[in-house]
């Protein structure tokens, strides 16, 4: 009897051990359904009249959101038919159905989801760090997207930010332009060596005549050519190895601002890495590499950068409609704090031509020779 009873108590422990397996699965399994579901509704993009800052802001999160949700799809076996019939329902809600005390719950849910669990519905890298420990150290930006090539300690840690401000704003005004002095303009490369593929059969080369340098001197020739504008081009490499390439070019940066404190307008010069169709257009009948303005905004004086930024996209728009891709705002400095009207201007994409590119620098000369008459 006693042998019966030992052997039903263990048979019975078995029972229950396996019970409350499976009542965690299924717990897991409906949070993981919840979580899907209130992921996949946040990626729903509002309409909305919005500044072009907004926009800037917006574009950067639904390309991150846009990265992950094509990951997660080719991961989970089924996940983009069922998300896909989601996003589709949701949809067909009017607005009124997306009221403030739907948003209100909706929060409640995510916040109590993310103490459980720490998984947040509007970051879905946690997701992924809740499977995967080491993924909250991995960055899911492209390899070749030139803005962020940096030295990522350097930008963190903002080696001499406080030393780098070293642009007065009183060398250059409005008096000092109409008195008939010419304006300067200094063109530099964080990214030296970033190339043309289809022309220099790599994304980087040494050989700077197949470079983005080469793409400054056109713009530079042109510069001093149509529009009377002095222009310091500095061709130094700072992008060897890559990896130190901001820290590099901060020094050069400082002293040329040092030097040409008259300076007008400093540009850092690159080529995109993203697709060609994304960083090809077509004016006058050619195709020409598309402009993009990025802004690092990780300094006090970044509305100054952002506020010329947004002057230069304007202009451009203005001039030549669609050569533009707008401007992008990233949460470092990119060396732009020592001066108000410092940028990163991309000039194509490593897909581009370089003839492509040198198209672009006869439209750029007339944008920026437009904008220095007006300052």
């Amino acid at each position: 009897m006693s042998g019966r009873t030992k052997f039903r108590s263990s048979k019975f422990k078995r029972c229950k051990k396996s019970g409350n397996r499976y009542l965690l699965l299924g717990v897991l399994l409906f949070l993981l359904l919840g979580t899907v579901f209130f992921l996949w509704n946040n990626f729903k993009t509002e309409p909305a009249a919005v500044s072009v800052r907004d926009k800037a802001v917006r574009w950067e999160i639904s390309w991150r959101k846009d990265l992950f949700k094509n990951f997660l799809n080719q991961t989970i076996p089924g996940l983009a038919d069922t998300t896909q019939k989601l996003e589709n329902s949701q949809n067909e809600k009017s607005s009124s159905e997306l009221g403030v005390g739907k948003n209100n719950s909706r929060n409640v849910i995510n916040s109590t989801l993310y103490a459980l669990t720490s998984v947040d519905p509007d970051d879905p890298k946690t997701i992924l760090n809740a499977q995967i420990s080491t993924m909250q150290n991995v960055s899911f930006l492209t390899e070749n997207f030139s803005p962020l090539n940096f030295d990522e300690e350097y930008l963190k840690d903002e080696i001499g930010t406080d030393n780098f401000n070293v642009y007065s704003g009183e060398s250059l005004t409005p008096s000092l332009l109409s008195a008939g002095l010419r304006p300067l303009v200094v063109i530099y490369h964080s990214h030296t060596t970033e190339s043309f593929v289809p022309s220099s059969g790599k994304e980087f080369t040494e050989d700077l005549s197949q470079t983005v340098v080469r793409a400054a001197e056109e713009l530079a020739y042109l510069l001093e050519r149509d529009y009377g504008v002095r222009v310091i081009h500095n061709k130094v490499v700072h992008d060897i190895p890559r990896s130190r390439a901001y820290e590099k070019a901060a020094d050069t940066v400082k002293s040329l601002v040092k030097k040409y404190p008259e300076a007008a307008l400093i540009i850092d010069l690159h080529r995109d890495g993203t697709t060609r169709e994304a960083t090809t257009a077509v004016l006058n009948g050619e195709e020409v590499g598309r402009t993009l303005l990025v802004v690092g905004t990780n300094h006090s004086r970044w509305k100054e950068n952002f506020g010329f930024a947004l002057k230069f996209n304007e202009k451009s728009e203005e001039l030549f409609p669609g050569l533009s891709r707008g401007i992008r705002e990233r949460r470092f400095t990119y060396n732009q704090e020592v001066h108000p009207r410092a940028i990163l201007l991309e000039v194509g994409g490593h897909r581009n031509t370089l003839e492509e590119a040198l198209r672009t620098s006869r439209y750029l000369a007339e944008i920026i020779g437009e904008i220095l008459n007006e300052i």
